[in-house]
Parts: structure tokens; sequence; C-alpha cells
């Protein structure tokens, strides 16, 4: 099996230091690397897997809308804006419609 794998991270999180985590700026990043690697890696979209866990699903889900990869594999994808609000507000999150 021969494949390359490129792991992204998120504003704020690990050593991406810019702390503006805005919803804008982790698509536009994540369009950025997708269009590194069929621009400047020259990988096909037919041999591009994009795969998101967790925070990830959301770019990713906006990756396979947008463009054509091979596939989508999301791991533990987000199920709702009030599950991701309980992980940061807690039981403020109860306060949050379906």
């Amino acid at each position: 099996l021969s494949l390359n794998i490129l792991a992204v991270e998120y504003p704020s999180y690990g050593v991406y230091e810019d702390k503006r985590g805005a919803e804008e700026k982790i698509l536009r990043d994540a369009e950025l690397v997708y269009n590194f690697v069929q621009d400047v890696a020259k990988v096909e979209e037919r041999d591009i897997i994009v795969m998101g866990r967790s925070l990830g699903s959301g770019p990713s889900s906006h990756l396979a809308a947008k463009y054509s990869p091979a596939a989508l594999i999301l791991i533990s994808p987000l199920t709702s804006i009030k599950s991701v609000a309980s992980e940061s507000v807690g039981f403020l999150s109860a306060l949050l419609a379906e």
C-alpha cells in the first residue's frame, strides 16, 4: 500500500499558534491544503481521501462538498451545535434548542 498522509492542525491546537480560530479561517486553511495537494504535490482528485475526526468533520465535509475527492471519512463527527456547546459551556448548553 503506497500512500501519503497530510495532517492539518487548527488554530489554537497543537503548534498552530494563531489563536483566532474563526470558522472562515479554518475553512480557508482546509481549502489551501487541498489545493496544495492538487497543485503542488500533483495528486489527482480521484486519489484524495479526506478524513476528519470530531472538530475536523466540519472542514472535511466542507471540502467534500466543494471539491470531488475519492472519499470522505468521518470519525466521531459532531452531531449538533448543542453537543459542541456542552464541551465549552457545560450545563448552559441545556438552554440551546436542538
